[in-house]
C-alpha cells in the first residue's frame, strides 16, 4: 500500500522515514519558503544494497500506476507558460526569493530559451 507522511518538527518518524527499506513519500511542515509556495513533497527512496542504488518511483510497481507522463508539444509551451502566469503561477511565485522574481522579470521582458528553441517538444513529469 502506498505510504504517505506528514512530518512534524517533533516526529520521531523522520529516521523511519529514510530507512531506505521501502520508498516513501511525505510533506515535512517545516521547510523553506520555496518547498511552501510549490506545496513540496519528498520521497525517499527504497535502496537496494546489493545493487547499491534507489529505485526511481517510475521503476516501483508500488507507483508506476500512480504516475503521470505528460508531454507538451514546445509549440504549446509559450501560450501555457502565459496560462499558468495568469493564474499566479509563475518563477516569482513558485520561488519567491531574488532568483525566482528575477527569472520572472527576464521572462516578462523577453522570450526564454525553450520558446525559441528548435526542439520538438519538452516533456514534463507529474
Amino acid at each position: 500500500s502506498l505510504q504517505i507522511f506528514q512530518v512534524v518538527a517533533s516526529d520521531n518518524l523522520m529516521p523511519s522515514i529514510l530507512n531506505g527499506e521501502r520508498t516513501k513519500v511525505f510533506q515535512p511542515n517545516y521547510v523553506t519558503k520555496r518547498i511552501i509556495a510549490q506545496g513540496g513533497w519528498f520521497t525517499a527512496h527504497k535502496y537496494l544494497e546489493k545493487k547499491k542504488k534507489m529505485i526511481p518511483l517510475d521503476d516501483n510497481d508500488q507507483y508506476t500506476d500512480k504516475l503521470l507522463k505528460l508531454k507538451i508539444p514546445i509549440e504549446n509551451f509559450e501560450a501555457i507558460r502565459y496560462m499558468l502566469d495568469r493564474c499566479g503561477i509563475n518563477s516569482a511565485t513558485l520561488f519567491p526569493d531574488i532568483d525566482g522574481i528575477c527569472k520572472n522579470i527576464g521572462w516578462q521582458h523577453s522570450r526564454m530559451e525553450d520558446e525559441i528553441s528548435g526542439d520538438d517538444s519538452i516533456e514534463a513529469e507529474h
